[in-house]
């Protein structure tokens, strides 16, 4: 799953200065004009000010009450800290918000996992006051930009989601307690050891899985930091085996060695637990902003064993450590060597993207092609064991399937950062489509096209791959929801008809088919197919006038809700679909 970047303090002074300077320069232009009318003015009526400013020098307050008020735009865009409009995905203090609403609550100690996951925009359906750190290229981003364009998908998914919520979850399933019969635990342990080196080991080679076993073998070890890892590897054994509750009995377990007292014994042990619990299991219970501050420990432990300096002044603890979690992967053909040397160039180009789209200001198109071009080369440079399936081991299917999911993934994200800003002026002033737009929707629609094809080829019917597998095809279908719901803003267009909106339509069935058939292996708190659904059926349902008309049996569209009954958490999306917060800005000046 994607982990979540801070912001450097160097890059968070260096917005402030420039927002600073900002200020200071329309300030200098337009005296005594407040900023929120200046967004709302075209350029004709900013130059005329201007010429007002000049002829009327002194006197900039008569003039800027003698100019005709301009119409409110509904979801004004203005990117400055003190604007009512700010961008409610950016950084809270940059909001303004008082301080007892800087907090977030991701208990573990729920009986069901809660959907409360900002990043899918999933959190946002349980905490009106979520702020997403990932700015333009989040999911709420995206779906607050197809709200605005077409309200009857807002209004639709908030009736489908109360239908939802009518209907009781189903009563968590009793598990087996652990240690009543040791010979039984022995066995379960060793199940789920199994299942982790299978399923997760070959996506995160965190740890030598021959050392691993033989001191589980010879149980030996009863020290704090042994029992919190082997505890964790059983906790995400268990999820990949299956097991509907087993992963959280194993997690109290580690919770108990993995606190405060395990930071004042840095060990690797300890260190590979707290990677494996905020790295992965966290975000398996919906809880990122708990794994952020988890993993930031576990940077520090790191940094404190020394592992940040190089292999040949470290001492021999920190080569032991570093040499069996790869070598312990590596096949007679190095399949796994050339896998991760993949992985950590791809890690490269995504680092660049994430520190590209923290700084302030929008990125320019030429920009965002150039990472693309990047991301191209990068997979056309792959060997073709790591390309195609027919070349690649049985046991890293899916680690090279995952890594191309991610790379889908890094150029959806910049093509739909393109798409979010015509979404952006489209509704604002935008009356047709440039052709150069236009390539650019259908390009980016391209890519989420392959990504879906490829997970609906390539996903494997296992807990573990599915809950990576669906995140990322939630992913890519918020693409093509936004291309059509932007054709169908401009119906009235010059502009003959988008040929591709009915691919585009096929993409997204197949992707609800896709889901369709992983519900079973999905969690009870993934709600990313009803929100898929909801809004793909409204957006298709609506007219050229913007109402939305009742679809019929015989118009082609998929029932979306009756296939994921069985499993339903209670989620209360009133606060997200109901909230004024949709109609704020996201965008910066």
């Amino acid at each position: 799953m994607p982990s979540a970047e801070g912001i450097a303090p160097i890059t968070f002074d260096k917005a402030s200065e420039q927002l600073r300077a900002q200020s200071r320069v329309l300030q200098t232009l337009f005296p005594g004009v407040d900023v929120e009318k200046l967004a709302a003015k075209s350029q004709d009526e900013l130059l005329g000010l201007l010429r007002l400013g000049e002829l009327h020098h002194g006197q900039h307050h008569d003039a800027q009450s003698a100019l005709p008020e301009p119409e409110p735009i509904q979801d004004e865009i203005v990117g400055l800290p003190n604007s009512s409009g700010a961008e409610d995905s950016a950084p809270i203090s940059e909001n303004g918000e008082p301080v007892d609403e800087r907090k977030w609550d991701e208990s573990l100690d729920e009986p069901v996992p809660v959907a409360i996951d900002d990043i899918n925009a999933i959190g946002l359906a349980t905490d009106e006051h979520a702020r997403s750190y990932l700015g333009v290229t989040s999911m709420s981003a995206t779906l607050r930009a197809i709200f605005r364009l077409c309200p009857a998908a807002k209004e639709h998914t908030a009736q489908c989601a109360r239908a939802l919520v009518a209907t009781p979850a189903p009563a968590p399933a009793t598990q087996p307690v652990l240690g009543r019969d040791p010979a039984l635990s022995i066995l379960r342990e060793q199940r789920c050891i199994d299942f982790y080196f299978e399923y997760i080991h070959p996506i995160t080679p965190l740890l030598d899985e021959q050392d691993f076993r033989s001191q589980h073998a010879s149980g030996s070890r009863q020290d704090g930091s042994w029992m919190g890892l082997l505890n964790m590897v059983c906790a995400l054994g268990s999820i990949a085996s299956g097991s509907e509750g087993l992963h959280e009995q194993y997690y109290r377990q580690a919770r108990s060695f993995t606190g405060l007292d395990s930071l004042g014994s840095g060990n690797m042990d300890s260190l590979q637990a707290l990677c494996l619990l905020g790295g992965y299991y966290l975000h398996y219970r919906n809880s990122p902003n708990m794994a952020y501050s988890i993993l930031g420990a576990a940077h520090r432990v790191a940094i404190a064993l020394g592992l940040h300096r190089e292999p040949k002044r470290a001492t021999n603890n920190v080569v032991e450590f570093i040499l069996p979690g790869y070598v312990g992967v590596l096949g007679p053909d190095d399949h796994a060597a050339n896998l991760l040397q993949a992985n950590t160039r791809l890690c490269l180009i995504c680092e660049r993207l994430q520190q590209r789209f923290a700084q302030f200001g929008r990125p320019s198109n030429q920009e965002i092609l150039s990472l693309d071009a990047q991301l191209q080369d990068w997979f056309g440079d792959l060997p073709e064991s790591l390309k195609s399936a027919e070349n690649s081991p049985p046991q890293y299917q899916f680690a090279r399937e995952l890594m191309k999911t991610r790379y889908f993934n890094a150029r959806i994200i910049l093509a739909r950062s393109l798409i979010l800003y015509i979404a952006h002026d489209c509704k604002r002033k935008l009356k047709e489509l440039m052709p150069e737009q236009r390539h650019m929707l259908n390009m980016s629609c391209q890519v989420a096209t392959e990504a879906i094809d490829s997970t609906a080829r390539y996903w494997m019917p296992n807990r573990i791959q599915v809950w990576n597998m669906a995140w990322y095809l939630f992913q890519a279908c918020s693409v093509p929801l936004l291309c059509i719901a932007i054709e169908k803003n401009l119906q009235h267009s010059s502009l003959p008809p988008n040929e591709n909106v009915d691919v585009w339509k096929s993409s997204l069935a197949k992707a609800l088919e896709t889901f369709t058939e992983m519900r079973p292996w999905m969690r009870a708190s993934d709600r990313s197919p009803d929100i898929v659904s909801a809004i793909y059926e409204a957006i298709i349902a609506t007219e050229a006038d913007g109402t939305m008309r009742t679809p019929s049996a015989t118009d082609g569209s998929i029932d979306m809700f009756g296939w994921c009954d069985e499993q339903l958490t209670e989620m209360d999306w009133g606060v997200f679909l109901g909230d004024e917060s949709l109609t704020r800005g996201m965008f910066p000046i």
